[in-house]
């Protein structure tokens, strides 16, 4: 480069002493012609280089895209899930990138709770959920619902799900896994809470019998003192089927005959009891999965 820069520099030292000399006839025509050729020549191979410089630039930038490209390199931190090639196979690139592995954050999971659609007008992001694993049944864990996805997965195999089928739509929670307990498709017992009331009086919800017209129900109350049973109408708040809150007609500590099929037997309310309204899947199927 600095060669053809020096024979254009003076190529045009030349050129401007024949035009000097040329008006004096001091320098033949030719030489003058000759000296404005040499300037155009030595132009000429300075932009031919600077040409070849700028392909041997582009070169380069392709080169280093290819050897870019044979380096892997994982698009966030995670664990590697599944491996999609062997060593030794040849991997090629056509209108999208081939996955070469799948990685996954283990640190927090997804679970996927499959809802009926029956139950589905009752659930909304934000209630609280508990969940157990079939490999640890014991340690309950809980959760908060975070969103109730639009379409069952059936529409992604065809556009409209078949009636003679039972529909599920997925709700979706987050949990923490920082000792990767809890592993990818692993099926869990889920349980969603409708409503819940703390401190309330409470009986088996087995006593209460048919509901009125009213909503309300009868049950029979014991006096202790006369042996006697007086009934009695109440009324129920929450009633998961197996505790019954009641918000009237009971006080704390009255008696209340339950029959069984071995005779009568008596259960005391309770005024420091806690009842849910719940609603409990498993699988599979029905049930929930994590991911």
């Amino acid at each position: 480069m600095s060669i053809q820069e020096a024979n254009l520099a003076q190529a045009k030292v030349s050129l401007d002493r024949a035009e000097k000399l040329n008006p004096q006839k001091l320098v033949s025509d030719a030489d003058y012609q000759a000296a404005q050729l040499a300037v155009q020549q030595a132009e000429g191979q300075l932009k031919a280089i600077d040409a070849q410089i700028q392909q041997a630039q582009l070169s380069v930038e392709s080169a280093q895209l290819n050897l870019d490209r044979t380096k892997i390199v994982a698009p966030s931190d995670g664990t590697v899930v599944a491996v999609l090639v062997e060593v030794g196979q040849s991997v090629n690139a056509s209108s999208a990138s081939p996955t070469i592995v799948k990685i996954a954050n283990l640190d927090k999971m997804v679970v996927k709770a499959e809802i009926s659609e029956a139950d589905v007008p009752r659930v909304q992001p934000g209630q609280k959920v508990y969940f157990t694993i079939l490999g640890d049944p014991d340690t309950r864990i809980d959760a908060t619902l975070r969103a109730i996805e639009p379409a069952p997965d059936s529409i992604a195999a065809e556009t409209t799900a078949s009636s003679s089928t039972a529909i599920y739509y997925n709700g979706l929670f987050d949990v923490d896994n920082p000792g990767h307990k809890l592993r990818i498709s692993m099926t869990a017992q889920v349980t969603i809470v409708l409503n819940e009331a703390s401190n309330v009086l409470t009986i088996p919800a087995s006593v209460l019998g048919a509901k009125h017209r009213d909503g309300s129900y009868t049950v029979d109350v014991l006096d202790p003192k006369s042996e006697k049973a007086t009934p009695t109408k109440i009324s129920v708040g929450l009633n998961n089927k197996v505790t019954a809150e009641v918000t009237s007609g009971l006080a704390e500590g009255d008696l209340v005959v339950t029959s069984a099929a071995t005779g009568s037997t008596r259960g005391p309310t309770s005024g420091q009891s806690q009842t849910r309204n719940i609603l409990t899947g498993g699988g599979p199927p029905p049930g929930a999965f994590l991911r």
